[in-house]
């Protein structure tokens, strides 16, 4: 690989000498750090210390956590504590940002019940547009599926850690990082691919398929029932219809009386029964809605006329 010039970092050092920290009673580390506790307070009480002083992750945006935290207690008198889910880049090419465990730690603290999933940017549609496609996102979490850390090489990743950072804070499940609607095409797909892609392999596992079989089969005999019951719950509104439109029931019971007030009476039209070529099949119907209309032809040549009253 060609190159210009080598860059070695050895490190870096608090400034912390000769400012009379000792003289107010303020320890430091052997590499001249100050001392702090979680709410960045110092071994003097009246004394609060921030930023790369501290030696605690040395990042501006660390410094900037640190300055919220140290002037609010300092000024105020409250117990607030810093938080530990710092997020980092190395703004190389492609870009590596972090969050919490690694998948080292989270093996040695869990073995193999710690959940890792990973997408790569091979398959990303935007990593493919920028003509990028490189790199990976991996998941880590805890064998309940809380995020616990997260790591992504690739394109764009200190941009993408922004969510992840807020994921783990929170410990959210993977499937919320999975259920959450990530705008397309961009880069920031690449970690919401990686949990979709570790629901799919769950779901598609041996287990999970013999539990769902039993689930499907009774949800398939519950639909068929449910067709059932409302068919016939048709079927009975269509029946007691046609009995309210023939002014009684079907199978002979007396009709329902009206009142005289509310409907006068009409005059009685005789009821008239199929004719023999043309069987009733049992439904139930009319008298007369079998026989032909009054004032119409009859459909045999040899009947008769029908002698309209």
């Amino acid at each position: 690989m060609p190159f210009d010039r080598i860059l070695v970092a050895t490190g870096r050092r608090p400034r912390t000498a000769g400012i009379g920290l000792d003289l107010a009673g303020v320890e430091i580390d052997a590499r001249g750090a100050i001392a702090v506790d979680d709410r960045l307070r110092t071994s003097a009480p009246r004394i609060f210390a921030a930023g790369d002083v501290t030696a605690r992750l040395p990042f501006t945006h660390v410094a900037a956590h640190h300055a919220r935290v140290a002037a609010v207690n300092a000024l105020l008198g409250t117990r607030r504590s810093v938080d530990e889910t710092i997020p980092w880049v190395t703004f190389t090419d492609p870009e590596v940002a972090h969050v919490g465990l690694t998948e080292a730690e989270a093996r040695e603290r869990w073995g193999d019940r710690a959940i890792v999933a990973r997408s790569d940017y091979a398959t990303l549609d935007r990593a493919i547009t920028e003509g990028q496609p490189l790199g990976f996102a991996l998941l880590v979490a805890d064998p309940r599926g809380h995020l616990v850390g997260a790591t992504v090489a690739a394109p764009g990743a200190g941009e993408a850690i922004a969510e992840l950072t807020a994921r783990v804070k929170h410990a959210d499940k993977i499937d919320r990082l999975s259920s959450t609607v990530h705008a397309y095409p961009t880069l920031a797909e690449g970690p919401a691919r990686a949990a979709d892609e570790h629901l799919r392999l769950r779901y598609a596992s041996p287990r999970y398929r013999a539990l769902a079989r039993p689930v499907l089969a009774v949800r398939r005999v519950l639909a068929r029932q449910r067709s059932r019951s409302r068919q016939h719950a048709a079927d009975r509104g269509a029946n007691a219809g046609l009995e309210r439109s023939c002014g009684g029931s079907s199978t002979g019971a007396s009709p329902r009386p009206r009142s005289i007030a509310s409907s006068p009476p009409r005059p009685a039209v005789p009821a008239r029964s199929a004719p023999p070529d043309r069987p009733s099949h049992g439904s139930p119907t009319c008298g007369w809605a079998r026989g032909p209309l009054p004032g119409s032809r009859s459909r045999r040549p040899d009947a008769s006329p029908t002698a309209v009253g």
